[in-house]
C-alpha cells in the first residue's frame, strides 16, 4: 500500500501525520471524503496520463489502484470496472487481482459456514 500512498502525494493529496511505529502516512482526505472516494480521484488523475510516453506508468498506477481499492473494501464492480480499464497487459494482472479477491471472500464464506 505505500507505492499507492507515495503516488497519492504525488498527484497532490497531502500526508496528515505518521502513525505511531510505522512508516505509512495517513491521508487527510480519506478520512474526510473516504477511501474509495480518494482512490477514485487517483485512478481519474492516472488515467489522464498520456499514452506517449506514458503508457507504463498509467498502466502501473492503474493496476496498484485497482488493488488498493480492493484492499480498501472498496465494490468489486468498481474494481473491475477500473482493471477493464487498463490499456496494456496490467489489464489482465487488475482482472486477476479480483478473481482472486472475490475467491478469497468465497473461500472465507465457505469456511464461515463449516
Amino acid at each position: 500500500m505505500l507505492p499507492i500512498l507515495a503516488h497519492l502525494l504525488v498527484l497532490g493529496v497531502t500526508p496528515s501525520a505518521v502513525l505511531p511505529n510505522s512508516a505509512v502516512p495517513c491521508v487527510v482526505e480519506a478520512s474526510a471524503r473516504g477511501p474509495v472516494q480518494v482512490l477514485g480521484r487517483a485512478f481519474d488523475a492516472a488515467s489522464r496520463l498520456p499514452e506517449v510516453p506514458h503508457l507504463k506508468t498509467r498502466g502501473r498506477l492503474q493496476e496498484e489502484l485497482v488493488e488498493a481499492l480492493l484492499e480498501a473494501g472498496g465494490p468489486v464492480e468498481l474494481a473491475r470496472e477500473w482493471a477493464d480499464g487498463i490499456d496494456n497487459w496490467r489489464r489482465a494482472l487488475g482482472v486477476a487481482a479480483v478473481a482472486v479477491h472475490l475467491a478469497m471472500a468465497t473461500e472465507l464464506a465457505v469456511a464461515h459456514d463449516r
